[in-house]
Order: C-alpha cells, then sequence, then structure tokens
C-alpha cells in the first residue's frame, strides 16, 4: 500500500492512480513546507521505523499487508483521506491517459510501434506522450479497450485495479474519502476539519491538475453493452464506493 505522510498537519493520505494523485502529492508538498524541486511526484521516502518517531516535513511509505496494520495503529491520531472517482470516469481516463499500459501488456505490437514514432525536436513530455496514446487508440478503440479489460481482467496494474483493493478498505478505513468530482470542495471540508483551511486556502486556490486524461474531448461511446462490462468489473467499487459519498466519521484500523 502506499501512504503519503504529512507530519506537520498530521495527515495520511493514500494515493489512487487515476484520482488526482500527482496534484495531491504537490497539494501535501506545498502546504507541508516541502515543494518540490525535480519534479511532480519528489516525495522524499522514509523507512517505516521512522514514523511517528519526530520524523518532520512530507514523506512517502510503501507497505506490505503485514506492514499496515502496524502503520495504522501508530497514526491512529492522524486524520486517513484519499480521493476516490466514478469507476466509468476512471476508466475512461485510463484509456486516454494509460493505454500504453495495456497496449504494452496484452497488445506490445501496437505498443512498440507507437513508441518507434520518431519525436519532433523541442517536442514536450506531455505532448510526446499524448501523441504515442492516440496512436496506440487507433490499433485499440475504446470499444475493444472495454472488451479486452473484460477478457484480461483488471488487477494487473494498480491504475485498472479496483480503488477498493488499491484502498486496501478490508484493513484500512478512511476519516474521510473525497470524491474527485467534488476535489475542491472535498479538499475544503478535510482542512477545515483540521483547523487548517485558512492556511491552505493559498494552496487549494492554485491546485492544477497534473496528467489530465482529455476525457473531455473523447468521442468514446459508452453502450449499454459496455457500461454492463464496466460495472460487472467493478461492482465492488459501486457497492463499496459509490453508496458511501462523504466518507466521514470513519477511523483507521
Amino acid at each position: 500500500m502506499h501512504l503519503v505522510v504529512c507530519e506537520p498537519w498530521r495527515l495520511v493520505y493514500a494515493p489512487l492512480p487515476k484520482c488526482a494523485s500527482t496534484t495531491m502529492i504537490n497539494l501535501l508538498m506545498d502546504v507541508g513546507g516541502m515543494p518540490s524541486r525535480r519534479g511532480p511526484r519528489d516525495c522524499p521516502r522514509k523507512a517505516i521505523s521512522n514514523v511517528g518517531r519526530g520524523t518532520t516535513g512530507v514523506y512517502e511509505l510503501r507497505l506490505g499487508p503485514d506492514e499496515i496494520g502496524t502503520v495504522a495503529r501508530r497514526l491512529e491520531a492522524y486524520t486517513w483521506f484519499s480521493v476516490i472517482r466514478d469507476p466509468f470516469a476512471r476508466v475512461e481516463s485510463n484509456y486516454h491517459n494509460k493505454l500504453n499500459r495495456y497496449a504494452r501488456r496484452f497488445q506490445p505490437l501496437a505498443y512498440l510501434l507507437a513508441y518507434a514514432t520518431p519525436v519532433w525536436p523541442g517536442t514536450s513530455v506531455e505532448a510526446w506522450q499524448a501523441a504515442r496514446i492516440r496512436t496506440i487508440q487507433g490499433f485499440i478503440p475504446f470499444e475493444r479497450f472495454i472488451h479486452g479489460l473484460d477478457r484480461h481482467g483488471i488487477d494487473w496494474d494498480p491504475h485498472f485495479a479496483p480503488q477498493v483493493k488499491v484502498l486496501e478498505l478490508d484493513l484500512v478505513r478512511f476519516d474521510r474519502l473525497i470524491h474527485m468530482e467534488q476535489l475542491t470542495e472535498g479538499l475544503e471540508a478535510l482542512f477545515r476539519g483540521i483547523g487548517r483551511l485558512a492556511t491552505a486556502r493559498p494552496a487549494l486556490e492554485s491546485l492544477r491538475r497534473y496528467n489530465a486524461s482529455r476525457s473531455a474531448d473523447s468521442r468514446s461511446r459508452w453502450t449499454p453493452e459496455l457500461r454492463e462490462i464496466v460495472a460487472d468489473l467493478y461492482h465492488e467499487d459501486f457497492a463499496g464506493l459509490t453508496s458511501s459519498r462523504g466518507f466521514s466519521g470513519l477511523r483507521a484500523a
């Protein structure tokens, strides 16, 4: 399990891929007084043994299942939270931003052809990646992608895995799960709840999204069949997340 700990404000954040995770890591580093110097994910790592022993700043932990309970108990006085997303929107975002991961595993020829295309001098990394994704989409239309997920499953990569499994909800309960569709309002409620809203306001006002999926410009067509496939694949998310909007009052176990 991946956690980001903000010691100054006693926060524990569990990043979920394709759920504003890069944005959130930057925000926590900003409010924690550690602006990124090398890139958007410049989050210092600390050993598990340092947690709760006077460590300062913002750092990340990567825990095995047998370590989660120990760290949760050690940080039980902290506010635990994450950002979740409507499963349909997350699937479409993956198609427009992380299709390369799917192609590399299941359609390597499409992946190799996309990455063999020459890059024009001066092309930004973002534009370079977007061009590769568009090339792969030419080989893997949205409908074929959904049927591929149905055939291959979704547990092979955390970007595609059910959110309840990435969050280890069978082992950890959260004080707050914020819906990405109401990110600003949810973050305001979070910081208000820990008495830090005024201090966090400048960082919230400058909040920006990284790795935007371009799904707003999508030509993807959700047919009833495709929706049924995704609803079945992500039934755990629909049952465990969408019925609990707000998620306040829970506690890390």
